[in-house]
């Protein structure tokens, strides 16, 4: 079942036909210009709390500065 899913997700990826338009733009889209955060918090009495991940991305919105730096 996880390598159906999978498998599913990157099909449909696949079909997205956004790309950069230069180097670098590509540059200012990469993952890692963003910091990941530390998601794998205990509770009050020690224990891990229920996570899968103990970092994850968050994607409010792009800082002013790499949204210009990508228009170019």
């Amino acid at each position: 079942m996880t390598q159906e899913v999978a498998n599913f997700f990157v099909s449909e990826a696949r079909k997205n036909m956004h790309k950069a338009q230069n180097l670098t733009q590509e540059d200012a889209m990469l993952v890692y210009n963003w910091a990941p955060k530390f998601t794998g918090m205990h509770d009050a009495s020690g224990h891990a709390e229920e996570t899968d991940f103990e970092q994850a991305y968050f994607f409010d919105s792009a800082p002013k500065e790499r949204e210009a730096y990508a228009r170019r």
